[in-house]
């Protein structure tokens, strides 16, 4: 579960660099989106469904996965740059 340590590092570095970018509603829609949408809609379902703690953490984990891609999808575009302060 180290890899998913980093990982949560990774987009946490990349949240705090889009918002001293400026980009600071992008950042928030790009943390919270996926957690909201993704993440607590899934362990919900399989919490009712009663399919234990590992699929728990592969949801989790899952859902760090598409946050991080979105992070890096973002970053890739540069339409954080033009952003004016």
């Amino acid at each position: 579960m180290r890899k998913h340590r980093y990982l949560q590092r990774m987009i946490a570095m990349a949240s705090g660099a889009l918002v001293g970018a400026g980009a600071t509603k992008v950042a928030m829609k790009l943390t919270l989106l996926p957690q909201y949408l993704v993440l607590l809609p899934l362990l919900a379902i399989s919490v009712f469904l009663g399919y234990g703690l590992r699929s728990g953490m592969t949801i989790f984990l899952g859902s760090t996965v598409i946050s991080a891609m979105f992070f890096a999808y973002v970053w890739q575009r540069e339409t954080w740059s033009s952003i004016e302060l």
